[in-house]
């Protein structure tokens, strides 16, 4: 089935439900009331403890035989799935097992593991409850924390009805209470216990779990031989080490403090009793390359093998939260699962990328700071260039060409965008869908209107607005100009290209490299006569501060970067005193703001918000994330486009009608355009709300 039937099918079993996005939100809620316990300080220490496990990882590996030998344990080196799969079946061979007990591990999902031992007519029992479900429906899991996040509680019932033979109310607690009854008799049976590890330590041999189950002890208290499989990237030199990350890793993953069990296994532990005496329990841990050792010579996706397993990326993306890890994933999931799927099942796996709007979220929400949104943009880049980059996409990367080509008659172009007939034809050979209400063009362009404004008595400033403000929207960048000359401060806007977020998101690296290039060479020598740059736009400012710099990896690129801010930054670092002396002020007008993804100030503010409180006005927020249009990605025809935006959209505007404001309130112009379409409320720019004190 093509991603696009796969979007469209999720969107109607789910539509008005979202299950995923449910289920993470009570999570985030749980999360916003401790995640400011976890200091930035702390959060850099457990990156450059990522950092160097992975650089000294031959070292580690080494310390961590030693220490299991001495244990009288096993360690074994598994190239890929198959190889680690057929370490196991030998093991079962050689000691006569016949039932095995897993336990939190995904890892035995990547290799598809239960396949290999089942088709040696092994059985196989997984005891997390969610993995449980999802073996028994014959399904993959849809999260990596929550392998059933999809499901209802009815859905489950009738799973363990047909299991059982007998009825199973859909009631949480009686379902664990009858898994538990056959839960307990198999690990008595089980001849193996197959576990994952969250983290394996070099120092002493410890492999550590974090559950909330505890299925992990109850399985190893009766099993005489254990079995680790996890990836290499999971060693880690101490105990220190872990505690240190066990201090974020149960806040970002399930908003608790601790989770409920944090088990550190030795391969000294004896097991359980049987025939009246204990017995030395037979460890092995089987570590798994599988992609891992190249990924970690691969500069643009390195980072990507510090992740924690946390999910944070998966209960802020968007698109996933709509579909789910089914459509959103193939083993791994979401965010995350884009480059591990790469890594672990190679590029061809990875065409769900393109459900990726790069809206910069995952990255953000990312207690290591992985730069997500750009490592699946090399994802998307290596898919193309191999496989063939999807048709679509080709068109849309001459967005600019084709926003310049329209602007240049725009009585026309505003007819034919206003003409069903003609919006059929544009869907079918540009693919922009015909039900997204497009932007009309003005009669002039901002270079024709504009050229500079005020004196340098404070500063000069380049003003770079992008090319929706540029071609629609120039009365923004007037007013915007107009108020930094009313606050001192020379503005100019130079010719300069798009700020090339399309290309990136597409994967189109190359020709966004070439943008790049441009804006930075053009923004560099005016930085050099001493101005500095203020983007209208959020994109293009996160353009500028993230992704030219990844791009290019230029001093100038960097320099660019470090004098660039995002216009009511600009304000903020004016001060909102001066503001409010040049500006009118909007007491009494209330209004919901929402906030863009890419609206990012360097002290981690909400700029705006700050910016309308202080002119007097009543400002309505709650942080919801993504609009969903993603510029060109939310008007594509396919179904992974307009329909899933929508869906997104749908569901931020009826929160946001919830909270009282007259009217949304946004910086950014795509976010506007997708409110403007699925909102009953008016929509406002900023700039729209605001005069000058000195016009009456």
């Amino acid at each position: 089935m093509s991603l696009e039937k796969q979007v469209l099918e999720k969107l109607s079993l789910f539509k008005d439900n979202w299950p995923m996005l449910k289920n993470n939100l009570r999570i985030r809620e749980r999360k916003d009331k401790i995640i400011s316990e976890i200091s930035l300080e702390l959060l850099k220490e457990v990156r450059k403890i990522k950092e160097e496990s992975i650089e000294n990882l031959e070292q580690n590996i080494e310390r961590l035989r030693r220490a299991l030998e001495e244990r009288g344990a096993e360690l074994k080196i598994a190239r890929d799935g198959l190889e680690a799969s057929k370490m196991v079946l030998e093991v079962c061979k050689q000691y006569g097992v016949k039932l095995v007990v897993k336990s939190k591990s995904l890892t035995t999902e990547e290799i598809e593991l239960n396949k290999v031992l089942e088709s040696e007519n092994i059985k196989v029992i997984e005891t997390d409850l969610g993995e449980r479900i999802v073996q028994l429906a014959g399904q993959k899991p849809s999260h990596i924390l929550g392998p059933a996040f999809h499901m209802t509680r009815k859905e489950v019932a009738e799973i363990f009805t047909e299991y059982y033979g007998r009825p199973i109310p859909p009631d949480p607690q009686q379902i664990v209470l009858e898994v538990r009854r056959e839960f307990r008799e198999n690990y008595q049976k089980a001849g193996m216990a197959i576990t994952g590890a969250n983290f394996i330590i070099a120092d002493n041999g410890a492999m550590v779990l974090v559950t909330n189950e505890g299925n992990d002890r109850l399985a190893l208290a009766f099993a005489p031989i254990h079995v680790v499989i996890a990836g290499v990237e999971k060693i880690l030199s101490s105990t220190r080490d872990v505690l240190k990350i066990l201090k974020i890793l149960p806040r970002n993953a399930t908003g608790q403090r601790l989770s409920t069990y944090v088990s550190f296994h030795l391969p000294t532990m004896t097991s359980y009793p049987r025939e009246a005496r204990l017995n030395a329990r037979k460890t092995i841990y089987i570590l798994i390359d599988n992609g891992r050792m190249k990924a970690r010579q691969d500069e643009e996706i390195k980072e990507i093998l510090y992740c924690i397993r946390c999910a944070s990326c998966l209960q802020v993306c968007p698109p996933y939260n709509m579909v789910g890890g089914h459509v959103f994933g193939y083993i791994y999931s979401g965010p995350m699962g884009i480059p591990w799927t790469m890594i672990t099942h190679g590029l061809e796996k990875t065409y769900f990328s393109q459900l990726c709007n790069t809206c910069g979220l995952c990255r953000e929400a990312c207690p290591l700071d992985i730069n997500l949104p750009y490592i699946n943009s090399i994802v998307k880049e290596r898919y193309g260039k191999r496989f063939g980059y999807p048709a679509l996409n080709k068109i849309l990367k001459r967005y600019e060409s084709l926003i310049t080509l329209a602007s240049r008659t725009p009585k026309l172009s505003n007819k034919l965008l206003n003409s069903n007939s003609a919006r059929k034809i544009i869907e079918k050979f540009i693919g922009i869908d015909s039900r997204r209400p497009l932007p009309r063009f003005l009669e002039k362009n901002l270079g024709e209107i504009f050229t500079e404004l005020g004196s340098p008595e404070k500063g000069n400033v380049i003003l770079f607005t992008d090319s929706l403000i540029y071609y629609m929207y120039p009365d923004w960048a007037v007013k915007a100009a107009k108020i930094l000359s009313s606050l001192g401060y020379r503005v100019i806007i130079p010719s300069l290209k798009s700020c090339g977020m399309p290309l990136i998101q597409y994967g189109f690296m190359d020709d966004a490299r070439r943008i790049a290039e441009y804006n930075v060479e053009c923004l560099y020598n005016l930085i050099k006569q001493g101005y500095v740059v203020v983007s209208l736009e959020p994109t293009a400012q996160e353009c500028l501060t993230n992704y030219y710099p990844k791009l290019l990896e230029t001093e100038k690129a960097r320099t660019v970067a470090e004098n660039s801010y995002g216009y009511f930054e600009f304000l903020k670092k004016i001060g909102w005193r001066d503001v409010r002396r040049i500006l009118k002020s909007i007491e009494g007008v209330h209004v919901t703001y929402h906030l863009p993804c890419h609206s990012r100030a360097r002290d981690g503010s909400i700029v705006v918000k700050e910016f309308l409180e202080a002119l007097g006005a009543k400002v309505y927020f709650k942080r919801l994330g993504c609009c969903g249009l993603a510029g060109t990605w939310g008007m594509k025809k396919n179904g992974h486009g307009y329909d899933i935006s929508i869906e997104i959209g749908r569901y931020l505007v009826g929160e946001y009608e919830k909270l009282g404001g007259e009217f949304i309130v946004t910086e950014c112009s795509i976010c506007l355009q997708q409110f403007q379409h699925v909102s009953t409320l008016p929509i406002r720019h900023p700039l729209q709300l605001v005069q000058l004190a000195s016009i009456e």
